[in-house]
């Protein structure tokens, strides 16, 4: 048998290398699905679960004041159609300019599945039953602004050449942590309703994700050079998000041990807001730690 040239053996390591990914993600939808279920079961069915989120509604209510509620109204009533509508100019003109038609497909599949299936959950799945909690909010698991704020930047990370997706997966992750960050101090949503609506996005896109990466390994793989090759640098965005996930996680299990009235930036002493800033960090080591897997498996490592 010839042996195989330095360009054939490479194009042969590079099939072996990447015959995991499909696996790999269809195991992550699996996991975001569980997620989703747990999350559903321990925050709305268990008594700890609903007083854990029915304390971090009444203290971001007590923490805003009047005040952070205004500040992040405005950017929540025009979140949806603010967020489709980048999202869709960003995939329209990747398909367009780089030709990418069927990432982009499978990107606005994700988006609709996901947002679909919130709707489906919240309104004909999961029920909130009474366990003599006292909350303002009825049943609200998942959120729907979370969703499409978190689906619209899974479909843009879908939607972009895999040497950007590093990028578009940290900003993706930000913007999506801010959006449901802000459905909680504004008295929308509970800690848990963002939790897993990012869990649900996570599925569905690690779902239409697989049919990407199998068209990804068919396309040719330039090599960024200068600022481009740090921008898309798989090492930097995925070391940025491990560490954004690591010290989310540690932020959600550390804050409710801390004295009460440590974190409240309210000026008024003692006012207790742990249970506040445990789910907003549960929220932002959610967020990034599906980030983390977004680069993990749709980018490529260059650097």
């Amino acid at each position: 048998m010839a042996p195989l040239s330095t360009k054939e053996n490479s194009r042969a390591l590079r099939r072996r290398g990447g015959a995991w990914r499909p696996l790999a993600l269809a195991f992550g939808a699996a996991l975001s699905c569980l997620g989703t279920l747990w999350v559903y079961r321990y925050f709305v069915r268990t008594p700890e679960g609903q007083t854990f989120d029915a304390l971090a509604l009444a203290q971001a209510a007590a923490m805003g004041g009047g005040r952070l509620d205004k500040a992040t109204s405005a950017v929540l009533d025009q979140l949806p159609t603010v967020s489709l509508v980048v999202a869709a100019i960003i995939v329209g003109l990747v398909a367009f300019a780089g030709k990418r038609w069927a990432p982009a497909l499978w990107a606005v599949v994700a988006a609709v599945v996901a947002n679909l299936a919130t709707q489906l959950l919240k309104n004909f799945v999961f029920d909130r039953p009474d366990l003599g909690v006292d909350s303002p909010l009825g049943n609200s698991l998942p959120s729907g602004h979370t969703t499409i704020a978190a689906s619209a930047a899974a479909a843009v990370t879908l939607a972009v050449a895999p040497r950007w997706r590093p990028l578009a997966a940290v900003l993706g992750g930000t913007f999506a942590f801010v959006s449901g960050a802000s459905t909680v101090v504004n008295l929308w949503h509970r800690p848990a309703d963002v939790i897993a609506a990012l869990l649900v996005v996570g599925c569905a896109s690690a779902l239409a994700a697989i049919p990407v990466v199998i068209l990804d390994g068919r396309g040719s793989r330039g090599v960024p050079s200068g600022a481009a090759k740090v921008l898309s640098s798989h090492t930097v965005w995925g070391v940025a998000t491990g560490v954004l996930t690591v010290l989310g996680a540690v932020a959600a299990v550390v804050i409710p041990l801390l004295p009460a009235g440590s974190l409240s930036v309210t000026g008024s002493a003692g006012v207790d807001t742990r249970a506040f800033w445990s789910g907003v960090a549960l929220c932002g080591a959610t967020a990034y730690g599906l980030s983390w897997l977004g680069i993990q498996l749709l980018s490529r490592r260059k650097g």
